[in-house]
């Protein structure tokens, strides 16, 4: 375990005991798909992929729990040359604008996750209600003009609609 409790906002221990046993053993009774969050090292997603996950998420958790941890963007290529197809690569963590989902799929991720700029429309004053904010976000990202000239391959989607629980 990692104390953490002199950082700033934190005082939560890290807990750092978690095993690929572990994995095995949610494996043994889980009925949905298990995917592994916070992958940033080629060997972890070569680990993920032989104890039979359905898919990885390259995360660095916003940052906010170590110090130091490169960007997703940064070892996302590595992390997909290893993975090789083999399972869904999805990135979150520095998705901002529409280029970074362009930027993200070229670099070989299957998908991204765009939580805090939807989350930060929750954050919003306005007295507006969240879901229209969050559609807003949503569309601001979508409709980027340079984006709307990139076409996905034959039959990839581009970006789904909003869910019910935004």
């Amino acid at each position: 375990m990692i104390d953490t409790s002199s950082s700033p906002g934190q005082g939560q221990p890290l807990q750092v005991s978690v095993t690929w046993k572990d994995i095995e053993w949610l494996k043994s009774f889980a009925k949905i798909p298990i995917l592994l969050k916070g992958i940033l090292n080629p060997a972890d997603a070569e680990q993920a992929v032989k104890a039979g996950v359905s898919g990885i998420i390259v995360s660095n958790h916003g940052a906010r729990n170590l110090d130091t941890v490169p960007a997703t963007i940064e070892v996302l290529p590595y992390i997909t040359q290893k993975v090789n197809q083999r399972i869904p690569v999805l990135v979150d963590g520095g998705v901002r604008r529409g280029t970074d989902i362009v930027k993200a799929i070229a670099l070989g991720a299957n998908g991204v996750l765009i939580g805090r700029p939807i989350c930060n429309t929750r954050d919003v004053r306005s007295g507006a209600e969240p879901r229209p904010l969050c559609l807003r976000a949503f569309e601001a990202i979508r409709s980027e003009r340079h984006l709307r000239r990139w076409k996905p391959f034959p039959g990839e989607k581009w970006m789904k609609a909003p869910s019910a629980s935004c």
